[in-house]
């Protein structure tokens, strides 16, 4: 549980769980759950501060604050102790307070030297995409030029940060800095996943922001990141405004409807509207129990959506040891066999009766595989995370990849075999399934066999005929009569593609009349 909930990755979280499943009622500090706002304060020297977002869609929420009268220095000794217990090195007090509020809330934070960003007292923050060959230098040192789709913090020039993952050098709060600004947001964390990866860079916030953290969470840290620096520096004043580039866009999550039965089926209990209301009220949920149970998530939930959730969430804090231990009633009948299952079945035991050989290949295929067989990979689904380089795409029939292993098994000393699969292809000139556009899948048999030149002398006729023979043996097997016609023209098929049509033909049952 603990490693996919957002909340669980700060104290906070982590608390109110651990008093749930004591079911013990929790109740967040009011700066945390109140509506809060900041007293600000003008200054002559700091005239604005703009947030420009070309990646709405990347960065749902964008907040940031100007403070000014800042004294850098070292955080109290609290907070030190604190963050050395959990292993995360003190840095100074501006830089202490962002981690602790991270691991108090699960909200990763930011602070740049107001300074280093400003011309003229106005600074501008573009979050964007990077740019052909821009390259940046993170907090640690290192020079990366980031990767395509990465989401980059910048000021009117150039990167300031790596946006989610590492702060940038340039920006950096020292012992000079006097005027900071303190970013909280939210990212898209399958972007944050991907750019971690490519560039090896697991930090504290990358493993909070590819959790999907709420960003409806982000004005009660900011403002509490404000408070705890004022009562550190005294002095230090936010100036201008609060940015909340995104704040307008963002809804709370939907009440979710159910009733006491459809969780009780689920988890085998009897327990009532009240007492299932209870455990989830400890946990700081609103419950309307009027009318069977209407659960209201609370903003720092993002994994609540449909009523099974709801099911996870009372049987979690009621306690699965409290679940009574009995197996559900099911019928004893016998399934019904599958007809399809069953003809595969009989096929594959036709086929090795004859001799041949099952084997199972990957689904997939690479690219040059399909074009050295004249197959199209245009025609092919491509896949966007392949196993690896050479499984890129959905294979349009199953022979080329039958044909790849004749070379290696000829090579392994089998001067004569046949092999065969059964299994499904799919391929972008039939229609998609339904509404969803899932690619269909078609079941088809193929069968190849292969001879060095040395056996091919020990019998008569050529391959064509041997494969025939096969054909030949299965098509009695399930009682068909078939014919073979020679093709006129090459058939324009991503499954004919492989074969010679001057040297092919077309399999039709008599009886039907159906190409098979």
């Amino acid at each position: 549980m603990f490693t996919h909930r957002p909340d669980c990755f700060g104290v906070l979280g982590f608390t109110r769980e651990l008093a749930g499943i004591q079911q013990q009622p929790f109740t967040s500090p009011p700066w945390y759950t109140k509506q809060n706002s900041l007293t600000l304060v003008n200054d002559a020297k700091v005239h604005s501060l703009t947030v420009k977002n070309e990646v709405p869609e990347l960065v749902p929420r964008y907040m940031a604050v100007v403070m000014n009268n800042v004294k850098v220095g070292p955080s109290p000794t609290w907070i030190q102790f604190n963050l050395i217990r959990v292993g995360i090195r003190p840095v100074n007090n501006v830089v202490d307070i962002t981690n602790y509020i991270m691991l108090t809330t699960g909200q990763p934070l930011h602070a740049f030297d107001f300074d280093k960003l400003a011309v003229d007292g106005k600074a501008q923050i573009v979050i964007r995409k990077p740019k052909n060959g821009e390259k940046m230098t993170l907090l640690d040192g290192r020079e990366l030029a980031p990767r395509s789709e990465a989401i980059l913090i910048c000021d009117q020039e150039k990167p300031i940060a790596l946006g989610g993952m590492m702060g940038g050098k340039d920006s950096e709060i020292t012992a000079d800095t006097t005027r900071i600004i303190i970013e909280c947001a939210n990212f898209d964390m399958y972007n944050i996943r991907r750019s971690s990866m490519e560039h090896g860079i697991f930090t504290d916030a990358v493993t909070r922001f590819t959790k999907n953290q709420s960003p409806l969470q982000c004005p009660p840290v900011l403002y509490r990141t404000v408070q705890m620096l004022q009562e550190v520096c005294p002095e230090a004043q936010p100036v201008g405004k609060v940015i909340d580039e995104g704040g307008d866009r963002l809804e709370l999550p939907k009440p979710v409807i159910l009733d006491a039965d459809f969780v009780n089926v689920r988890l085998g209990c009897s327990l009532s509207s009240e007492d299932m209301a209870g455990l989830l009220r400890n946990v700081e949920f609103e419950v309307d129990t009027s009318r069977g149970l209407s659960v209201q998530p609370p903003f720092w939930r993002t994994d609540i959506e449909i009523p099974e959730d709801i099911v996870e969430e009372v049987g979690r804090l009621y306690g699965y040891d409290n679940l009574p231990q009995q197996l559900p009633k099911r019928d004893i009948k016998a399934a019904p066999e599958d007809p399809l299952l069953e003809i595969k079945e009989k096929i594959r035991g036709c086929l090795a009766r004859a001799g041949a050989t099952e084997v199972l290949t990957y689904s997939f295929a690479h690219g040059e595989l399909l074009t050295k067989v004249g197959q199209n990979p245009a025609d092919a689904y491509q896949i966007n995370n392949a196993l690896s380089p050479d499984l890129q795409y959905y294979r349009l029939s199953i022979t080329p990849s039958l044909l790849d292993k004749v070379h290696a098994n000829l090579r392994a000393g089998f001067e004569r075999f046949a092999i065969f699969e059964l299994e499904k292809t799919h391929n972008k000139q039939h229609p998609t399934d339904g509404d969803e556009k899932v690619p269909q899948p078609f079941n088809i048999l193929a069968l190849t066999f292969a001879a060095s030149p040395k056996e091919a002398k020990s019998y008569t006729g050529a391959a064509f005929y041997q494969a025939r023979a096969y054909m030949d043996y299965l098509a009695h097997f399930f009682g068909l009569e078939l014919s073979y016609e020679p093709l006129k023209a090459e058939l324009n098929y991503p499954v004919a593609k492989p074969f010679d049509w001057q040297r092919s033909a077309l399999i039709k049952d008599v009886a039907s009349g159906k190409t098979l």
